[in-house]
């Protein structure tokens, strides 16, 4: 049995040790294009002060446009070139002017095809984290708030062509995901009992499988019972064994789920929901693996660990002593803190459908960029599961190669209080800052694409409230104001709010 990091009555829970921190640089990710869905996922960088073209690549000009091309650990990003732009048609050569300032990135549409800013029509304006630019229906840029430099990869860990899942299931390319493996890679290291957890849909079930087959535990048993399962009157059996000879056991023996999983791992799923006979059933095998079969004589001793998953609060169902051997903490981001992956799930689960829903080849295959906008500016309450189950509607209501978004999808969703964003106004020309000064100020009435200059006025009760519902979960409470993550962090400097015991 794995040794508990912290015991009772002081509970401290071991984490991962923080990654350096990374300046945060404003970048458009590609969500998806019409022109080619391997480049789901791609992203160019646009520092403050600098200005880039967004536009369709074109080999007979020399523009040179924004470069969008994958983000990894390590992985040096290209400058703009004339081989740089958009896979897309009908997106003009020179589609977008962007320059990036202190509060977002300012953008002029230079073409008259058609561009949409959070699903209204667009010109010019700023356009800040969280927003969804959408050109000529063919493709969808997110502006988000990230780190050019991420955490470099475990060591050994087995990698993947860029934006499909690797070896163990995890998905995803945002700085949240790559600081999702480093978690799983400590914490299998450390080989203390850990408790995984997360919103239902974020992946806890892949990260349990990666915890244990990163660690020395590898080549041992990987076993997973519901902690709702158990009943109280034969939960010693289950778990312990029944020794041979007892009565009711005939002459052999039963052997319990810690026996069964012997020098591996035991997986505890919705281990929220053990009641407390069974945590405490559970204490002293915790503490050293010693356990004791039911008619058994001599008490017997096993190396297990113990991975638990939930997506309640530890401390709010665990007993103090059992939260204190259950010291690790790993927890799985939820979609809306990586917005970023959510064009490369789609793109997955759209493969894992192919065989067995459409009978076009992919190359013919087109996901509407309004089903993709509306899915990045939405709460999705169920994360990466409820994408799936919105890709598998929307392949079952259309006809054979379109993706698109059927009502019933739109009816489904969280209303408009709960978008990212609102809905944008196109500014007037006089409100626009000139390129060589993208920190002066706009002029009084002008719109940023999207919000007003003066933010929404969000009292200190209104912020309290929404973050206290939300365990202060920054990006869950912005979403409940109807307002941005970087509009949160700014709205909460602003009132001088933080987390209790930081």
């Amino acid at each position: 049995m794995s040794s508990p990091t912290h015991t009772a009555p002081g509970v401290t829970h071991t984490e991962a040790p923080e990654a350096s921190a990374s300046p945060l640089t404003l970048a458009l990710v590609l969500m998806v294009a019409h022109g080619s869905l391997a480049r789901t996922g791609e992203r160019v960088f646009i520092k403050e002060g600098e200005t880039v073209v967004v536009g369709r690549h074109d080999p007979a000009r020399a523009t040179l446009l924004a470069h969008f091309a994958p983000h990894r650990p390590g992985m040096p990003m290209p400058p703009p070139s004339p081989a740089g732009g958009l896979p897309c048609p009908s997106v003009s050569h020179e589609q977008l002017r962007v320059t990036a300032t202190k509060d977002g990135l300012w953008v002029k549409v230079l073409s008259t095809r058609p561009t949409l800013l959070n699903d209204a029509p667009f010109t010019e304006g700023l356009v800040r984290g969280d927003d969804v630019i959408t050109l000529v229906g063919e493709a969808v840029l997110l502006c988000i708030w990230t780190p050019m430099e991420l955490p470099m990869p475990p060591e050994g860990w087995p990698m993947q062509p860029f934006g499909k899942p690797d070896l163990y299931g995890i998905r995803g390319e945002s700085a949240a995901a790559w600081n999702l493996r480093r978690t799983i890679a400590f914490a299998a290291k450390m080989n203390h009992d850990v408790v995984v957890g997360g919103e239902s849909g974020t992946g806890k079930t892949a990260v349990c499988r990666a915890i244990h087959q990163c660690s020395a535990r590898k080549n041992g048993p990987i076993v997973k019972r519901s902690a709702k399962q158990f009943t109280e009157t034969l939960a010693e059996s289950q778990l312990f064994g029944t020794a041979s000879g007892f009565v009711g056991a005939g002459k052999q023996s039963f052997p319990g789920l810690f026996p069964e999983a012997a020098g591996g791992t035991i997986v505890l799923d919705q281990i929220g929901l053990a009641p407390h006979w069974l945590q405490e059933m559970l204490l002293s095998t915790l503490d050293d693996g010693v356990y004791t079969m039911v008619g058994a004589a001599h008490p017997s001793q096993v190396d297990v660990r113990i991975i638990g998953s939930t997506n309640a609060e530890p401390k709010s169902v665990f007993l103090h002593d059992f939260d204190a051997r259950l010291a690790m903490r790993v927890m799985v981001p939820p979609m809306r803190e990586r917005r970023d992956d959510i064009g490369l799930a789609l793109r997955d689960f759209l493969e894992e459908a192919d065989a067995t829903i459409t009978d076009d080849p992919p190359s013919k295959r087109r996901i509407s960029p309004t089903f993709v906008a509306y899915l990045v500016r939405h709460a999705l309450p169920t994360n990466a599961r409820q994408i799936r189950n919105m890709m598998l509607a929307a392949l079952a209501a259309n006809t054979p190669g379109q993706v698109k978004l059927p009502k019933s999808i739109v009816d489904e969703l969280p209303s408009s209080k709960e978008r990212v964003s609102v809905t944008p106004t196109s500014p007037s020309p006089a409100s626009a800052p000139p390129v060589s000064k993208p920190r002066e100020s706009r002029a009084e009435g002008s719109s940023r694409g999207g919000r007003p200059p003066e933010e929404p006025v969000r009292g200190e009760a209104q912020a309290l409230e929404a973050l206290e519902k939300t365990g202060w979960d920054v990006s869950a409470a912005a979403v409940l104001l109807g307002i941005s993550r970087s509009q949160m962090l700014t709205l909460m400097k602003k009132l001088g709010l933080k987390r209790p015991g930081k």
